[in-house]
């Protein structure tokens, strides 16, 4: 039956053709194409079919052959007429006429995201499982979904500290560092639950602190020193001021006077150190693990700029020789 009816199609395009297009003959002529599915609200995962069927002149619904193709498919993909929804989000399937004699059929397919299938818990840092006495955060948690998206979540979440003397954790998230040592801490919902274990480091009693409109106050030796014993800046031996450094991204780089080539994104003549985000009014640091060279120079500070591209605005391009 495929065949007799495109062949049915394609000798009424003829006669179209042979009659100057159904114009002056007054034949029906293709108008438009509509997309027909089952629903236009799936989850991600879902797969449903969809058929075309062309409208005409006179109104009457007819077979016609078409190609298959999405406006974006990391929402969604087509094979053959089958759509697979991929991740949350708005796609138009699109439906373009074989014969491309009249603008192609659109329709817009919104995915939801699937049943949840965990939780993530946000607050502490990707990098770091090491926090300072004194810490104070504010944590959140996501439901995590098969697709990898992640979803807010409404309804309450529970909290826990399996060592309420090293760290505690309230009702609405608020995460307080009290003493060294090891501690859990456990979000539960929706019959899911994560476990963050961290370790609470004393803070250091006197911190490096690094002022954007000054000299960097640390020599080679005691940046080594300090990062061997502590190499996560757990103890947060080394601090952003946050009286002369009001960029939400700031980091401490050096000049390699050598410009050996780099890797990680940085210009072959500049690494970072260390660089911080502001967060809640305060920067949480990550730390480089690279050792100083002979040749080095601190720069003051450089600011971070995301854009098009990755690259740092130094606040001194000349940089202050190192002490040994």
């Amino acid at each position: 039956m495929k065949y007799i009816s495109t062949f049915a199609v394609l000798l009424f395009t003829f006669v179209l053709s042979a009659c100057g297009g159904g114009g002056s003959s007054g034949l029906p002529t293709l108008e438009s194409i509509e997309i027909n599915a089952p629903r236009t609200q799936l989850k991600a995962g879902e797969t449903i079919e969809l058929s075309a069927t062309g409208i005409q002149s006179d109104g009457r619904k007819i077979f016609v052959s078409v190609n298959w193709s999405v406006s974006d498919e990391s929402i969604g993909t087509m094979s053959s007429n089958r759509f697979t929804a991929k991740k949350p989000g708005q796609v138009d399937v699109i439906a373009t006429e074989v014969f491309k004699r009249i603008s192609p059929g659109k329709l817009k397919l919104t995915i939801s995201p699937s049943s949840p299938t965990g939780v993530n818990v946000l607050g502490f840092q990707d990098d770091k499982t090491q926090y300072a006495t004194g810490d104070t955060r504010k944590l959140s948690a996501v439901a995590v979904h098969p697709e990898n998206s992640k979803t807010p979540i409404a309804t309450a979440i529970t909290w826990t500290s399996s060592n309420t003397n090293v760290a505690t954790v309230d009702a609405s998230g608020t995460f307080r560092a009290l003493s060294s040592g090891a501690v859990a801490i456990t979000a539960m919902w929706g019959g899911f639950s994560e476990i963050v274990n961290i370790e609470i480091k004393q803070a250091d009693s006197a911190p490096i602190l690094v002022k954007c409109n000054a000299q960097v106050p640390i020599s080679r030796t005691a940046w080594s020193a300090k990062r061997l014993s502590d190499p996560q800046n757990g103890a947060e031996w080394i601090k952003f001021d946050t009286d002369s450094c009001t960029n939400d991204f700031v980091g401490l780089y050096v000049r390699d006077e050598s410009k050996k080539p780099i890797t990680g994104g940085e210009s072959n003549d500049f690494f970072a150190l260390i660089t911080a985000s502001k967060v809640d009014g305060r920067y949480q640091t990550s730390v480089t693990n690279r050792d100083l060279n002979a040749g080095d120079k601190f720069l003051t500070v450089g600011a971070l700029s995301f854009g098009t591209s990755f690259f740092f605005t130094p606040f001194s391009s000349s940089g202050t020789d190192l002490v040994d």
